[in-house]
């Protein structure tokens, strides 16, 4: 372009030669407001008909599963509840694909449904799971829940000494309360149980008539009496020695000289 074509030049607007009708087809067509609703969860999308045993090898199955279990305990659906909780928890630990590597929660949801039944079998086979981990509270817990399920005097009274061992285990365990979430958590996990003992109390549990009875009793021939033939001999020895056992360490020692309080004090 020469200087003078620079000088001469000058934008147009070639509008001024379109027909108002034009002008109006040219326009930018907006698309018609379309109300959005947002995608809502169905109710019961966790249930399937896939085989469960094959779900819980997917990658979001034993969630899902979970779920399910969590919905039908929640809507008092034991029975489904418990079958799937049962399922859920052996493939769990017998299946190097299935990548769940913690049942304990699954584990007291199966307990609970269990006490709630009466299928006194089931809580067997939680209880001898539990016994390996003696010094977690959790497990001393569930031991209690077990016991109050369909609750008599006598099974009263090893409930309270079951939640006694909870809260002595919660209580004198190092927890990190300087952190927010682990405080919360430390003081709604000791008012609960806290909870549970005063309504164990309520019911008249005495954990020293179960010691008592203990020193006296012989074998399986005697649990029926006092309403304990649903359990294993061999089980309420164990909760009976792991209760007398612990005065032969040095912990409540230990936790003295550390200024652990009694729990009401806490």
């Amino acid at each position: 372009m020469t200087e003078s074509d620079a000088i001469l030049s000058f934008e147009f607007d070639d509008d001024i030669f379109v027909s108002s009708d034009e002008k109006a087809a040219k326009k930018e067509v907006l698309p018609e407001k379309i109300d959005y609703v947002a995608k809502q969860d169905t109710e019961g999308w966790f249930y399937t008909k896939r085989n469960h045993e094959e779900v819980m090898l997917d990658r979001h199955g034993p969630n899902q599963l979970k779920n399910a279990v969590e919905y039908d305990y929640l809507h008092k659906r034991y029975d489904r509840a418990l079958d799937t909780g049962l399922l859920y928890i052996r493939v769990a630990e017998s299946s190097k694909e299935c990548k769940v590597s913690n049942t304990r929660e699954m584990s007291e949801i199966v307990a609970h449904c269990a006490a709630k039944l009466g299928r006194y079998d089931i809580l067997e086979q939680m209880l001898d799971r539990k016994q390996t981990r003696k010094l977690d509270y959790r497990v001393w817990r569930q031991i209690a829940a077990i016991m109050m399920g369909q609750a008599n005097p006598m099974r009263c009274h090893v409930a309270h000494l079951a939640i006694t061992r909870a809260l002595y285990i919660m209580t004198s365990t190092r927890w990190k309360t300087s952190i927010d979430i682990v405080r919360q958590r430390h003081e709604k996990e000791k008012q609960q149980l806290q909870e549970e003992y005063d309504h164990i109390e309520k019911q008249g549990g005495d954990l020293t008539k179960f010691i008592a009875w203990m020193h006296n009793a012989t074998g399986t021939e005697d649990l029926k009496q006092v309403g304990l033939d649903t359990f294993a001999w061999d089980d309420l020895v164990w909760i009976y020695g792991e209760w007398t056992k612990r005065k032969d360490t040095d912990t409540e020692k230990d936790n003295e000289e550390q200024g652990v309080r009694p729990v009401r004090e806490l």
